[in-house]
């Protein structure tokens, strides 16, 4: 996920068991379940370019929340 946050990560291409035990699992080793957590590390990745235009990074959000709903 840091690697590439764009990337629309889901729970099947993250976990090589189950969905629910990895969600389990992560949440226990991160603190949050995974998808909260991608969506924080998109906020950080963000945040990290703060020296983009603000425009530029609006687009970036907009293109990984429609990437991750379609």
């Amino acid at each position: 996920m840091h690697e590439d946050p764009g990337k629309p990560w889901r729970l099947e291409t993250l976990a090589t068991m189950s969905r629910t035990s990895f969600a389990t699992l992560f949440r226990a080793a991160a603190g949050m379940p995974p998808l909260a957590y991608r969506s924080r590390v998109r906020s950080q990745a963000v945040a990290a370019g703060a020296d983009e235009p603000l425009l530029a990074q609006a687009v970036t959000l907009v293109h990984a929340h429609d990437a991750v709903t379609d």
